[in-house]
């Protein structure tokens, strides 16, 4: 296999240090021209690599894609940790160039190259993560203001300011979703999982649509929710999230994890919490499994959107409602993988109760509801053939 031409480049928001083969440096401004030209006379399909910087990469990326080349976006702690490994002594521009440059040619089978969002995908994002930025200044604003009685008046006067920033924020991001039908259908759909209210679905829709994964263990790794061990030879440390990704996202799924586990999903919420685990583990596991259903919906959808993930079934019709014991209707659902169920078992609006073994769930009319007497399996992938009841257990109806 021929070896790739790589490129690093050290962003800057006037200049640019590009690190080529051999020991050759060029110096260029941040501007569409002078980047354009220098894209002319590079190889074609290059690699292009650099660090993520906020807003200033945006413009080289976008115009090494556009001229065909192999773009990385890549997380600056990578870089970081990889010069220290390699004994780097200094900071410099070029130097920082030649890191990324000697970085990517060795590891660029494993990284992801960089697709660009859509227009509306991009607009939605900066929102969203505007939009999460005037909340931690609201709530910093708030404390820091909070032992001044002198100061209520203008206190409140900036709360309201800052409130009606927020709706202004909002408003925008509710008429960008609207002006694309998937995004909408989508964003529905979500909003039927327990505690997932309509910034946490948008920001799920987004994110499902904008990054294309290969399943839903890549997409929990994606957000920075899986958890990663700590092993040496006899020694097993404690698990901790590797918080890589966007963490916003992760934010988000936690406060919609912490409203389903006092709803929906407070019964797997206590068996975890009987099992040792802190609130925290208890609410971040929640958080992981609501991110898997969404993957599953999101998959579903756009295989057969107008299909149920798990096929044509057979339910139980229910009985009506007659003095003594009820009888138990039943019938076999065909096995899928325990994250198609779960999406199935949600979107349903049949009126019966369904009973997943290996899931450990009951489902009624579309909410999932945790069985907390059974115990929990770890990671399920496929659930066996289930049974199918009109009678709900108690506390269930």
């Amino acid at each position: 296999m021929q070896t790739p031409i790589v490129y690093g480049v050290d962003v800057a928001k006037a200049e640019l240090v590009i690190a080529g083969p051999g020991a050759k440096c060029v110096k260029l401004a941040n501007r569409a021209s002078e980047i354009c030209q220098w894209l002319d006379e590079i190889p074609a399909r290059s690699f292009v690599a650099m660090e993520s910087t906020g807003s200033m990469h945006r413009l080289l990326a976008q115009l090494a894609y556009r001229h065909g080349m192999t773009v990385f976006v890549l997380n600056p702690r990578d870089i970081h940790h990889y010069a220290r490994a390699l004994g780097s002594r200094g900071k410099t521009d070029r130097n920082d160039a030649e890191v990324i440059a000697r970085y990517v040619a060795a590891e660029h089978r494993g990284l992801r190259a960089y697709a660009p969002a859509s227009e509306l995908q991009e607009r939605i994002d900066l929102l969203l993560r505007k939009r999460a930025s005037v909340v931690r200044h609201r709530d910093a604003l708030r404390k820091a203001l909070r032992e001044l009685p002198g100061l209520n008046d203008a206190a409140m006067r900036a709360m309201r300011s800052l409130a009606e920033l927020l709706t202004c924020i909002d408003d925008q991001i509710e008429e960008l979703v609207r002006s694309e039908q998937a995004l909408v259908q989508r964003s529905e759909l979500l909003r039927t999982m327990p505690g997932v209210g309509p910034l946490t679905s948008v920001s799920l829709a987004n994110l499902l649509e904008r990054v294309k994964l290969a399943n839903a263990d890549a997409l929990v790794a994606f957000v920075g929710l899986d958890p990663k061990p700590n092993d040496s030879g006899q020694h097993r440390g404690r698990r901790r999230l590797s918080k890589r990704g966007p963490s916003e996202i992760r934010r988000v799924l936690y406060c919609a994890a912490l409203t389903a586990a006092r709803g929906a999903w407070k019964p797997l919420y206590e068996t975890l919490r009987h099992r040792g685990l802190a609130s925290t583990q208890a609410v971040c596991i929640i958080a992981r499994k609501l991110l898997r259903v969404a993957w599953a919906m999101a998959v579903a959808e756009r295989s057969s959107p107008r299909k149920d993930p798990l096929g044509p079934t057979t339910l139980a019709t229910p009985r009506a409602a007659t003095p003594g014991p009820q009888p138990i209707s039943r019938t076999r659902i065909p096995g899928r993988s325990a994250n198609a169920a779960t999406a199935w078992a949600m979107r349903s609006d049949a009126p019966t109760i369904r009973c997943y073994p290996s899931l450990r769930i009951y489902v009624q009319v579309g909410t999932v509801v945790p069985r907390a007497t059974e115990k929990l399996s770890a990671s399920p992938r496929y659930w066996k053939p289930a049974l199918v009841s009109t009678r709900a257990e108690p506390g269930l109806s």
